[in-house]
């Protein structure tokens, strides 16, 4: 990563397509596929998993509403976190100056407005309150994550608990409460799901554990260094494979199951060689089978993510000569 050349100058689509990028389009596949997912077990009450379905229009609204929130969340962290992020290598928007601080904060601040705006006025044109009520609170916690005084980012544990929730409570919850069922018999079957995520989070820690050394930050890896973080995703792992079976959801465990043997062919190679080339691949598992599964739910949901990875793909290419994601 030591020979990315950026380029700060560009035409008037590089800059849209920069400012697009601030927003981290591929960190959005994790939040929609578990609002898939939540949709799809409510609507599948009955037993049968939905296939070639349609979700609720609510979901619709409130998607996007959750959309545009994290996008700012996802800006701000890159604000707060400029310092380790140069130190890591990656995410060079701000880090090297081809935006600069005013513009995120600008984008940030209006993307936040928009999603609140927007799910405030859906439920006011009767939707729900329900609804609202997880778009703000993943607002708080988002902001909660990057910046003072509570700064979860920086709190090895907290940092785990906040993505956890985040994406397998909230963004679950979301799908979920659009099919207009209380969320009181949503826990149970959204157990699994949170537990991978943190199995998930845990190991993203770990390349970054160098860089939020330096800057400070106490971060889920930097506590628990490379190999017990490994261990702990495993862990994680094996209890959303147990809860799986606990509450019957077998569908998490299309996912679960296989990443198991990837997260624990890691683990074995972070004690024995301090290293694993294949670390990256494995932190994606179980999104990528949990993204399928949702594919399989709502078919266009595969064309879209086809579509933003390849253009994500052909914009970090483009600007900074690198193969990504």
């Amino acid at each position: 990563m030591d020979d990315v050349a950026p380029r700060t100058g560009g035409d008037r689509w590089t800059r849209v397509a920069d400012a697009v990028a601030l927003t981290r389009p591929t960190l959005m596949i994790p939040l929609w596929t578990l609002h898939i997912l939540g949709a799809a077990h409510a609507a599948s009450s009955d037993g049968r998993w939905r296939t070639w379905w349609v979700p609720p229009v609510e979901l619709i609204w409130y998607a996007v509403a959750q959309t545009l929130v994290m996008a700012a969340v996802h800006i701000v962290n890159q604000l707060a976190d400029a310092e380790s992020d140069a130190a890591n290598r990656k995410l060079f928007l701000i880090g090297d100056g081809i935006l600069s601080s005013r513009f995120a904060i600008g984008e940030a601040t209006t993307l936040t407005v928009a999603g609140l705006c927007l799910s405030a006025w859906r439920s006011i044109q009767g939707g729900s309150a329900t609804l609202f009520a997880l778009v703000v609170g993943s607002a708080a916690m988002g902001f909660a994550y990057s910046l003072p005084p509570l700064r979860l980012k920086a709190r090895a544990g907290w940092d785990w608990l906040a993505n956890s929730v985040g994406y397998g409570v909230v963004a679950f919850g979301v799908g979920w409460a659009s099919s207009g069922i209380s969320l009181r018999s949503m826990w149970l079957v959204g157990l699994p799901y949170a537990w991978s995520v943190g199995a998930t989070f845990a190991l993203t820690t770990i390349p970054d554990i160098p860089g939020d050394a330096r800057a400070g930050d106490r971060t889920f890896g930097v506590a628990l260094g490379p190999v017990k973080t490994a261990i702990a995703g495993c862990i994680c792992l094996l209890v959303g494979c147990a809860s799986s079976i606990g509450v019957r959801n077998y569908v998490a465990l299309w996912a679960i199951v296989p990443s198991m043997f990837l997260f624990g062919r890691t683990t074995i190679r972070l004690f024995a060689g301090g290293s694993d080339p294949s670390l990256t691949r494995t932190t994606q598992a179980v999104i990528l089978v949990l993204s399928v599964i949702a594919s399989v739910a709502v078919p266009v949901y595969a064309v879209a993510l086809a579509g933003l990875v390849i253009g994500t793909r052909a914009y970090y290419r483009r600007r900074f000569g690198l193969v990504y994601p």
